[in-house]
Order: C-alpha cells, then structure tokens, then sequence
C-alpha cells in the first residue's frame, strides 16, 4: 500500500509540474481526454479524507488554472465525485482553500457558458451528492474570508435563477454577498454583485435582497 501511495503521490507531482502556471489549453484538454480528471476524481472517491494531501489537490486544481472555460467545460462532463466535494470538510485549511477554487473556477465556466436565465448546468448533480450542503457547512465554519467568499459565491452560481429553498441560508448567503458588496476588498466586491444578479432573477431571492431598501446592482 505504501508503494501504491507514493506511486500516487509521485504522479500527482509530475502533473502539478507539467501544467502548473502554464497556458496550455491543447494539452490539459488531451489529458483530460485520456482520462487523467477521471483518475484524479476516482482517487479523491477511494481515498479516506484524511489520506488526501495538498499534492493530490494540486494536481486536480492545475486543471482548472490558468485555463480556458472551453477547457472547464471538459471536467464539468465529470464533475460526478462527492469524494472532491467530501474535500470541503478536510482539516487542512489549504487543502480546503485549493479545492473550492478549483470548484469555483469549474461552476464559472458553467455559468459563463449557459444563459443567465436558466439554472446551472451542475446545479442537479452537486445536489443531489450533499454538495450545497457541505459548502453550506463551510460558509458557516467561518474558517477564513477566504472560504466564507468563495463558499458563497459557488452556492450563489449554483442557485441561479431559482430560489435558495432553506430559508436560514438564503437570508445568510445573501446577506454576506450585501455586506461583501459594501466591503473594501475590490474583487470581491465585482464578484458579490454578480452573485446577487445571478440569484435576484428569482423573485423569492430578490424578496431577500431587496429586504431593508437594497437595491440589487446593474
């Protein structure tokens, strides 16, 4: 086993090397054709959570950055893992850090590549596996501002033009995204207010937005 784990491990980094700060559409693409993503995602299935090291996800998240939504579009095909959602719960901080971007990047092309009027393209699979909810659960933990921005925005993209069922976390989500939006870091500021057009094009979450006089951003 051990041999088998440092064979991972060892692939893993030949990866991260490969790709890691390069633009390189036709070879992350090839890879991902010649099921490396499918790999990785059925290691994050069969792997105990607490056997899952920074490696691992970095070679799941060079896939995802510097890359182009065509490219996402590919690992959204196969974005069926609760094993890389489970990720969400790890003790390591970083490792959780690097594993929502990555879901961030993947939700985004699906939200770049589809109308603004329809629900997310990956809205059913991640629900379906507890996803939402292990994000939910994040938010919450309040581990970092870091997490607590991103958690968020990947529940807003993913409840897009529908309403967010749970009333607790429709009110704390989309209170976040207000409070963020009058907040002193830029980018988020830019990313809050996309969040809240994607969820206001339904009205029970604009009800929620528009609570207290606040107008949703044009």
């Amino acid at each position: 086993k051990e041999i088998i784990r440092y064979k991972r491990i060892e692939t893993c980094l030949e990866i991260v090397t490969h790709f890691i700060g390069k633009q390189d559409d036709p070879g992350r693409k090839l890879a991902i054709q010649s099921g490396i993503i499918r790999a990785i995602l059925d290691l994050f299935d069969k792997t105990p959570l607490n056997s899952i090291s920074i490696v691992h996800t970095w070679a799941f998240f060079v896939f995802t950055f510097p890359t182009s939504d065509v490219v996402k579009t590919h690992i959204l095909e196969k974005f069926t893992s609760v094993g890389l959602l489970d990720i969400l719960e790890h003790s390591d901080i970083t490792i959780i850090h690097r594993i929502l971007i990555a879901i961030n990047d993947i939700l985004l092309a699906g939200t770049n590549c589809t109308p603004d009027q329809q629900p997310h393209p990956n809205f059913q699979v991640v629900n379906t596996v507890g996803g939402i909810q292990i994000m939910y659960n994040l938010f919450k933990k309040n581990l970092s501002e870091y997490s607590r921005d991103n958690s968020a925005f990947c529940i807003a993209q993913l409840y897009r033009a529908q309403s967010i069922p749970d009333p607790l976390m429709r009110s704390d989500v989309i209170g976040y995204l207000k409070s963020a939006i009058n907040g002193v870091h830029e980018p988020m500021k830019i990313a809050a207010t996309w969040a809240l057009r994607f969820l206001a094009s339904n009205e029970i979450n604009r009800t929620e937005i528009e609570k207290d006089g606040f107008k949703v951003p044009e």
